[in-house]
């Protein structure tokens, strides 16, 4: 991460505006404590994201792929559960974060993204492309999501037919629900940038192991959206989910689980909120 311009100009302001806080002091006692205050505070907030973005490491091996955040749990994708990886190019953006390596787990659901930002990223990207066969050079449209791009590209083929649905899956997977095991399914809205929604389909037998998402931009998806509708009238839902909010959380009442909000009981308000995973596909 050393490498990341951004970062040694954010190392920069902080005494800056910890010295324009103090500056204050000129305009009157109460305006310098004030400003000095608010000043230090943004500066060790911005200091403890500095220092764990410093520390955050990315390993390339033999055995697979490994990313540690400091605080949380390590992140360790082998190369037998990898389904899908390559490199992300956004389109119509330049500089570090219009690229992305990826590199998705079976379950899609702890997947691994490295940005430029880390040093050696060309090496890295090339270690990978070496140790995965099918590894993907793809764009990112304007109006998608990586995640979303990504879930498009695991997603080989979606099937409908009297008895059920099937998801034919990169690595030459396939998942299957039977009609009569569907307990869930619907049309998931959520809000974009700039005022522009985006759907996703779902169909859901458990949270576990037996659910998938179909993204908006996947072939016939308006068609796939009225074939699951007709099929399972009665377990189908619209619904819209909140900014950040996630689909498997949403989900969770309808198939009499309790919500990670209530499992976790009353929220410490004095605390800080644990921030949402990002690395859900789903």
């Amino acid at each position: 991460m050393l490498s990341n311009p951004r970062f040694a100009v954010l190392g920069l302001a902080m005494p800056v505006l910890l010295a324009g806080g103090i500056a204050c002091f000129l305009l009157g006692t109460f305006f310098g404590i004030a400003a000095t205050g608010i000043a230090a505070f943004i500066d060790w907030n911005a200091f403890k994201m500095l220092r764990r973005l410093m520390r955050t490491t990315v390993t390339v091996d033999g055995d697979g792929v490994r990313l540690d955040l400091p605080g949380d749990e390590t992140r360790d994708i082998p190369w037998t559960d990898v389904r899908v990886a390559g490199l992300a190019t956004a389109a119509g953006r330049r500089g570090r974060g219009a690229r992305h390596l990826f590199v998705v787990d079976r379950k899609m659901d702890r997947p691994i993204f490295v940005t430029p930002e880390f040093a050696r990223f060309d090496e890295l990207a090339a270690a990978v492309r070496e140790r995965v066969p099918a590894f993907h050079d793809i764009t990112i449209d304007a109006d998608e999501t990586l995640r979303q791009r990504l879930l498009r590209l695991a997603l080989r083929q979606v099937s409908v037919d009297d008895d059920g649905i099937r998801f034919d899956l990169a690595g030459g997977e396939t998942l299957s629900i039977r009609w009569s095991e569907v307990r869930v399914a619907g049309l998931a809205k959520e809000q974009a940038d700039r005022g522009r929604w985006t759907r996703r389909l779902f169909v859901c037998q458990d949270l576990g192991d037996r659910w998938m998402v179909v993204p908006e931009k996947f072939e016939r998806f308006d068609q796939l959206v009225d074939a699951v509708r007709e099929r399972a009238p009665d377990l189908f839902h619209d619904i819209t989910l909140e900014p950040g909010g996630k689909l498997k959380e949403k989900l969770q009442p309808f198939l009499g689980e309790p919500s990670a909000a209530d499992a976790a009981g009353p929220k410490d308000e004095a605390g800080p909120g644990e921030p949402a995973d990002p690395a859900v596909l789903n």
